[in-house]
């Protein structure tokens, strides 16, 4: 996947999902844009493998990380 690739996927999937900047000047960050997207997912969607392993690609590859930890519940990523 290439970078392009990751960030229309997770653009898509946060549009499809409705998410709204979570920045108060509405600048949407990649690690924004992954947060937004793992938050809307919820439980049903990270079963799913296809889903979660595009998600995880596509997370690693804009983000430029080879590991990235993610709490949503604190809305905030580690590496």
């Amino acid at each position: 996947m290439t970078d392009q690739e990751a960030r229309t996927w997770l653009v898509q999937e946060y549009e499809v999902f409705g998410c709204e900047p979570i920045n108060p000047l509405g600048k949407v960050l990649a690690v924004d844009t992954v947060l937004s997207v793992a938050a809307a997912a919820g439980p049903k969607f990270f079963a799913d493998p296809i889903w979660v392993a595009k998600f995880a690609k596509a997370a690693l590859v804009a983000l430029r990380r080879p590991e990235v930890r993610i709490d949503v519940a604190e809305m905030s990523v580690g590496y």
